[in-house]
C-alpha cells in the first residue's frame, strides 16, 4: 500500500498542470517536423510558451513550502507518490499499480 501524504491544494493542482502541459507538448513534438527550420511561426510560438509554462510550474513544485515539512527518504517518497496521485483532487497519493 502507498504512503498518503497531505498535499496542498496548489501543490497539486500545480502538478496536475505539469503533466497536462508536458502532455501537450509530447503530442506537438509528436506531429511537428523534426527540425524546426520545418516549423510555422505558430508551431514556435505554442512551443515556447508550453516550455516556457513547464518550466514555472517545474520550479513551483520542486521549490514549494510543502517539502521544506519533511525530510529525508520520506521527502523523496512524498516527490514520487506525488507525480502519481489520482485526479481526486484530495491529496492523497494513489498506489503505483504500473510496476
Amino acid at each position: 500500500m502507498a504512503d498518503t501524504y497531505d498535499f496542498p491544494e496548489d501543490l497539486l493542482e500545480a502538478q496536475q498542470e505539469l503533466h497536462q502541459v508536458r502532455h501537450e507538448l509530447s503530442a506537438l513534438y509528436g506531429r511537428l517536423p523534426r527540425y524546426t527550420d520545418g516549423w510555422r511561426d505558430e508551431d514556435r510560438s505554442k512551443v515556447g510558451a508550453l516550455l516556457d509554462r513547464d518550466l514555472a510550474l517545474a520550479v513551483f513544485v520542486s521549490t514549494h513550502a510543502f517539502w521544506d515539512s519533511l525530510e529525508g527518504p520520506t521527502r523523496v517518497t512524498a516527490r514520487a507518490a506525488l507525480k502519481h496521485v489520482n485526479g481526486a483532487g484530495d491529496g492523497t497519493a494513489a498506489e503505483d499499480t504500473n510496476g
